[in-house]
């Protein structure tokens, strides 16, 4: 449903690119006062070990680019992450309003459902949800533009983070500069982006805690590629008649590359010795001396761990090797209630109290009377078992608990006319009889 008002696509159309994962939009710079540190106000040093005497020292690079970079460099995370970005699409997204009696009652009109529909023009729902579980499951932080039509909240925009820069002063952050490699660098004041914020000293991203496992895979994946092309150790030793200077080798072996390799290039070419080297002793190993099958599960196994995502569901080497296909129900189904149905419990708190308090006063919200959330029956292990089903509602109307057209509809049999009644209550049918004409005496006379 498009509901963009012509005052918002004049906005659009003169200067302001509202393209979510690239260019920049802009927001007037509101200044708020300081409130003081807090938990996710103080800026954390990710990636940086403390040491004994206090002084930091640089691990793992862990820069929003290259965070953001490994989805598309190591399969393993980008499979981790896909399945994680999915529990977010493929449930219902619901805005609720409590009755007297306590219960919900589901607001299909709600401007929010109709918002997250479509949250800006040049963005669907799918990329939405995309873009702000692989920010927040990389860096710990998503930034999200509010779009205005007046003082009514018309869009959402989540902006990519790698052009993000958080400006503190004193400790206390105090804005965003937004700085894309070509457009016009746009300032943000503090309450100018709804942010997502992770304690990151108690809230570590999944994938900051997976790069000790990814650089590993990193490695061996260097090394198998060594290995394919030139065997992992120099192609041959060549023995020298007399002394050769540097410059006579380098030339030796840039003839060998273009006699033996593909299109004059040759990744691996032979050590040359000097004469005066009694021998040579291999120190690397071989592919078939490395565990490889073993070193694969347990990078695998340590990546996958950390996103909380079952091997067998991401269909990796560790999950078909010590699993089935059999298995599979079961690995869905743990993925889901260990991991998804938590994780969305998360996003449904940020949403109620950064996104739905735009629409519903914040003592609605806090006390409960409108929430929303996501609604994930009938997807993977919550699907609904009809047959249990049928046969429950049979065995209850046998015992006259339910009534026949009850029975019915969970056959998915249209009702009938006098089926509100329990089974006791029917009639038995009687059979029908056959009404024989009455006997006629025949006279002779």
């Amino acid at each position: 449903m498009m509901r963009y008002t012509a005052n918002r696509l004049v906005k659009a159309a003169t200067g302001r690119s509202l393209d979510a994962t690239f260019a920049a939009t802009g927001g007037a710079m509101r200044s708020g006062p300081a409130t003081g540190l807090s938990l996710i106000q103080g800026r954390d040093l990710v990636g940086w070990d403390i040491g004994l005497d206090g002084t930091a020292h640089r691990m793992l690079d862990s820069s929003p680019a290259t965070l953001l970079q490994q989805m598309s460099l190591n399969e393993i995370v980008f499979a981790c992450m896909k399945e994680r970005q999915k529990a977010l699409i493929e449930p219902k997204f619901l805005v609720e309003r409590k009755q007297a009696d306590g219960s919900y009652l589901v607001d299909d009109d709600h401007e929010l459902t109709a918002l997250l529909r479509r949250p800006g023009p040049n963005i669907d729902t799918p990329s939405f949800w995309r873009s702000l579980e692989a920010s927040y499951d990389s860096i710990g932080r998503c930034y999200i533009e509010p779009l205005y039509a007046g003082s009514r909240l018309e869009g959402l925009n989540p902006l990519n983070p790698v052009y993000i820069k958080e400006e503190y002063e004193g400790g206390i952050l105090t804005g965003y500069t937004w700085q894309p490699p070509e457009g016009r660098t746009v300032r943000f004041g503090v309450d100018d982006l709804i942010t997502r914020r992770a304690v990151l000293w108690a809230d570590v991203p999944p994938l900051v805690a997976a790069l000790g496992a990814i650089e590993a895979d990193q490695v061996a994946n260097d090394f198998l590629r060594s290995f394919f092309a030139g065997s992992g150790v120099p192609t041959g030793i060549v023995k020298t008649r007399d002394e050769w200077d540097t410059e006579t080798t380098s030339a030796f072996r840039d003839v060998w590359r273009k006699l033996w390799g593909i299109n004059g290039t040759a990744t691996g070419t032979p050590a040359v010795l000097d004469p005066r080297i009694l021998s040579y002793e291999r120190i690397g190993v071989s592919l078939d001396e490395l565990d490889n099958e073993t070193l694969r599960m347990y990078i695998e196994t340590r990546i996958a761990m950390c996103f909380g995502v079952p091997p067998l569901v991401i269909y990796s080497y560790a999950g078909l090797l010590k699993a089935t296909y059999s298995n599979l129900t079961e690995a869905w189904s743990s993925f889901w209630d260990a991991t998804a149905l938590p994780m969305l419990r998360e996003w449904e708190n940020f949403i109620n109290w950064a996104i739905l308090t735009k629409y519903e006063s914040e003592d609605a919200v806090l006390l409960g009377l409108v929430r929303c959330r996501f609604d994930p029956s009938g997807l993977g292990p919550y699907q609904e078992d009809i047959a249990a089903k049928v046969e429950q509602y049979r065995a209850a109307y046998d015992a006259g608990a339910v009534k026949l057209n009850e029975y019915r509809a969970v056959l998915q049999l249209p009702p009938e006319p006098d089926g509100d009644v329990f089974k006791a209550d029917r009639q038995p049918e009687r059979p029908a009889l056959l009404e024989l004409p009455a006997r006629q005496e025949v006279s002779d006379g």
